[in-house]
């Protein structure tokens, strides 16, 4: 019913730059809410083709920081060169080019990978892929760039993940 909409004014909804923290104010005016829907793909130069059984993307953007929800899993995948990294394609909003912008994504569930997993991801600056990322069992230290090797290989319901990841853009 259009009758019960809010008409937001040109220029957006203006907050003030009043601050209850102890940060510093960089605007207060929202000028942007968006909600949709994208495609995400695992993306590999180690890879040369993958079909999905599952592949949805959400995403609210609520002025400059943008939320998405990713829930994907393959059918088949075939790998040409297993030490390529593979990322996450298809966010529908390129991050801020701030210099160490990096932006984290969260991964709830995986399964169904050849190994090594993926654990956590990030969105670099000025990019629209998250970079997964897999724990080095061999120093146990630092997480490494999951590479295409992870991926199970073959037919059937493989690969799997969930994940939410928050990034900020221009």
């Amino acid at each position: 019913n259009s009758s019960s909409q809010i008409v937001v004014p040109s220029g957006g909804v203006n907050f003030g730059t009043a601050t209850d923290g102890t940060g510093t104010v960089t605007g207060g005016i929202l000028d942007d809410y968006e909600e949709g829907t994208f495609t995400p793909s695992f993306i590999s130069d180690g890879v040369s083709a993958v079909t999905y059984a599952i592949r949805q993307g959400y995403y609210t953007k609520v002025g400059r920081l943008v939320t998405v929800t990713i829930n994907m899993f393959t059918n088949a995948v075939t790998v040409t060169n297993s030490s390529n990294n593979v990322r996450i394609s298809g966010l529908p909003f390129t991050s801020a080019d701030v210099t160490e912008n990096v932006n984290t994504a969260a991964i709830s569930e995986v399964f169904r990978f050849n190994s090594s997993p993926p654990v956590s991801g990030k969105i670099q600056r000025n990019e629209a892929q998250i970079y997964l990322l897999s724990v080095a069992y061999t120093t146990a230290v630092d997480p490494i760039f999951f590479t295409a090797g992870g991926l199970t290989t073959g037919a059937g319901n493989k690969n799997t993940i969930r994940l939410t990841a928050t990034y900020f853009v221009d």
